[in-house]
């Protein structure tokens, strides 16, 4: 087995157990169900942009993860953007750590960084989405047209 593959067959594994710890936590701890959901997706959008040669489908992730957790919770952004973006820039630095060959060239490990860029667009983007829904005008307020 190559070095690869042990990245991603270990990479599967401890998502799994991340999931399965998850599950026990909300079993408890019920109000904690978005930030778990958001540190999931983030380390699952981490893990795939690991295995993609393209960064588009981890930049669309992170922009979907990033808006629907802050619509739900659009209070603080950027805090819901950290917890979902950081972990790209930490696989890259893993997989740097490792030895391990990057499916593309990359100019230093922290180039990760740029992957807050669409976590948080994503985030700031759902937080706008629910305060227009919560302030947008009821039918019975909006101007009549003159006829």
């Amino acid at each position: 087995m190559n070095q690869s593959n042990l990245v991603v067959a270990v990479g599967f594994h401890l998502l799994v157990l991340v999931l399965l710890a998850i599950a026990v936590v909300l079993c408890f701890r019920r109000q904690l169900w978005l930030p778990l959901l958001a540190l999931f997706l983030g380390l699952l959008i981490g893990f795939i942009d690991l295995l993609s040669r393209e960064p588009q489908l981890p930049a669309l992730m992170l922009l979907a993860a990033g808006f629907f957790v802050a619509y739900a919770q659009p209070r603080h952004a950027w805090r819901w953007a950290l917890l979902i973006g950081i972990w790209v820039p930490a696989g890259g630095l893993i997989r740097w750590a490792l030895g391990t060959p990057a499916t593309e060239p990359t100019v230093h490990p922290a180039a990760g960084l740029l992957a807050l860029t669409p976590a948080l667009v994503g985030a700031y983007g759902g937080a706008l989405a629910a305060w227009a829904g919560r302030h947008r005008q009821s039918p019975a307020m909006q101007a009549k047209p003159l006829t």
